[in-house]
């Protein structure tokens, strides 16, 4: 697969399954955060279920960065994530940055299933994800929305104003990995 063109404002799209509307509160206030920080971002919310599986995997595959979020139903993530996970182009997206988030009921293991898949196709993710136990409240949707514009490195190969705008903006919350 051929790298994609550089896009000419970050695009950082945020996608999402819900059982009951929480993961959606979660991207809202992500896409809030992201969109006070970086105003000049295409930075739009998906409803994997509402959307065409080919368009949400180019989308996915063309961003600077983006958020997967999903709720927690037998113990992992739904199979539309996966679904649009499993088509991840490995190579162009190597240290993407990636935001993890997601709501539960009992054991809450969609979050650090994610994670530990998107660490394996060697994404630069958020260190824990955000994850709330069934309704957010107001407190704990301010945490998402204050820590979007932690994105890592999210313009590493795009021109020097980007990259120093990036590091402003994002190199403080994140680790930053070499592999």
């Amino acid at each position: 697969m051929e790298q994609a063109a550089k896009n000419e404002v970050p695009l950082i799209p945020l996608f999402y399954c819900s059982a009951y509307g929480n993961t959606g509160k979660i991207a809202d206030m992500l896409r809030a955060g992201i969109l006070e920080e970086i105003p000049h971002a295409d930075c739009q919310i998906y409803d994997i279920n509402a959307h065409d599986m080919a368009f949400l995997q180019g989308l996915l595959n063309r961003s600077d960065a983006f958020g997967i979020g999903s709720p927690t139903i037998n113990a992992d993530a739904v199979a539309p994530v996966w679904n649009l996970l499993s088509h991840v182009d490995a190579i162009n997206n190597r240290k993407r940055p990636v935001l993890v988030f997601g709501s539960y009921g009992w054991s809450g293991e969609a979050v650090p299933n994610l994670i530990a898949r998107l660490k394996g196709l060697k994404s630069d993710v958020f260190e824990e994800g955000f994850r709330t136990i069934f309704v957010p409240s107001e407190e704990e949707l301010q945490k998402p929305k204050n820590s979007a514009n932690s994105l890592p490195g999210l313009w590493q190969n795009r021109d020097r104003a980007w990259q120093a705008q990036s590091s402003i903006l994002f190199g403080s919350y994140f680790r930053s990995s070499d592999s």
